[in-house]
C-alpha cells in the first residue's frame, strides 16, 4: 500500500473481506491512490470485495435497480497514462504506485459506453472547478491555485469522459474538500452506438434492501490534509489535451442528459463533509427513473 508508514496499520476491513461482518447495504467501490493495490488487482474487471460490496474495477459499469452506475478507478499521472500495466508481483516502490495510474485503454473503454446515471471516480475531471464556486474553493484550500491556474488540478482524460457521457452526476474525491459545480451540456440530439433494449452483457446486481446480495493531480506540499508520496514530489508530467470520443460507428439518435451534476467530498474525519445521503424517493426524481 502507498502511503507512509505511520499509516500501515490493520484498520478494520478485514472483518468485511473474511466474512466475519456484512455490509448493511450494497456498497459499490471503486479504488484511489491509498489502497491494497495488490488486492484490486485479483478483480481488475470488477468483482465482489466482500458481501454486499462490489469493486467496478479499473473501469466498469453494472446497473442497479435500474440505475446505470460507472466509475474509473486510480489518479492521473501524464507519464503513465499511454503504458500498459507493466507492473509484476511482488510490487517494488515504482509499481506500488503506477499501479493505480489511470490507463489510457481504461478510459477508451468507458468512453463507448452510453450515458450512465451515475459515475465515480476518485480524481476530479480537470477544470471541474470552473463549474462551481472557485473562489469559495480557493478561500479553502488556497494552495489549489497554482495548479488550477496550470491546469494541473484534475484529470484531463476524465473531462473528456465527462464531456462524452454526460452523466446526470458525478462523485468524486481525492483532493479532500466538498466542492459542487453544474456542468451544462449542449442542447440537441447526440448520436451514439446504442439500443434501447436491454443489454444482454451488462452486468445486473440484484438488490434487496432486506436481505444481503450474495457473493458469486497531484496535491501540493502545502496541504495539511494531503499524504504526499515521494513520487509525487517530481514536477508533473505535461497534461495531454484529451477529449476523449468514441471511436466506434454511430447507429442511432439518443438525447443525453442536459447537465451533469459533479459533487466531490472530503476527508472521512470528525466535522468534515465526507458523507451526503440522497434517498431513493429523491433519486428518482432527479434521475427521472424508477427505483423499487
Amino acid at each position: 500500500m502507498a502511503v507512509p508508514q505511520k499509516y500501515r496499520q490493520l484498520g478494520d476491513f478485514w472483518r468485511y473481506y473474511t466474512g466475519q461482518k456484512t455490509a448493511p447495504i450494497l456498497t459499490i467501490v471503486i479504488g484511489g491512490n491509498h489502497e491494497a493495490s495488490n488486492y484490486f488487482w485479483e478483480l481488475y474487471h470488477g468483482g465482489w470485495l466482500a458481501p454486499n460490496i462490489y469493486f467496478l474495477g479499473h473501469a466498469g459499469c453494472v446497473q442497479v435497480n435500474g440505475l446505470r452506475i460507472a466509475g474509473a478507478s486510480g489518479i492521473y499521472k501524464g507519464h503513465d497514462f499511454r503504458l500498459g500495466h507493466y507492473e509484476r508481483l511482488p510490487y517494488d516502490h515504482g509499481s506500488m504506485r503506477s499501479i493505480y495510474h489511470i490507463r489510457e485503454y481504461n478510459v477508451r473503454r468507458l468512453s463507448l459506453l452510453s450515458s450512465p446515471h451515475i459515475f465515480l471516480s476518485h480524481d476530479w475531471p480537470c477544470t471541474i472547478e470552473k463549474y462551481g464556486n472557485l473562489p469559495g474553493l480557493l478561500r479553502r484550500k488556497p494552495f489549489f491555485r497554482s495548479d488550477i491556474e496550470n491546469g494541473r488540478l484534475g484529470s484531463p482524460p476524465l473531462m473528456g469522459l465527462l464531456m462524452t457521457l454526460r452523466p446526470r452526476w458525478w462523485f468524486a474525491a481525492h483532493l479532500h474538500v466538498r466542492f459542487e459545480g453544474v456542468v451544462k451540456h449542449e442542447s440537441g440530439e447526440h448520436e451514439e452506438s446504442c439500443q434501447e433494449q436491454s443489454n444482454p452483457d451488462e452486468i445486473a446486481i440484484d438488490f434487496d434492501e432486506n436481505e444481503p446480495a450474495s457473493i458469486p493531480a497531484p496535491g501540493l506540499a502545502q496541504n495539511p490534509d494531503e499524504i504526499i508520496l515521494d513520487d509525487e514530489l517530481d514536477p508533473p508530467a505535461p497534461a495531454p489535451l484529451l477529449h476523449v470520443a468514441p471511436v466506434v460507428e454511430k447507429t442511432c439518435t439518443h438525447k443525453h442528459q442536459s447537465e451533469t451534476r459533479f459533487l466531490a467530498l472530503d476527508k472521512c474525519l470528525p466535522r468534515r463533509d465526507f458523507l451526503e445521503v440522497h434517498p431513493p424517493s429523491s433519486l428518482s426524481r432527479l434521475l427521472s427513473i424508477d427505483l423499487l
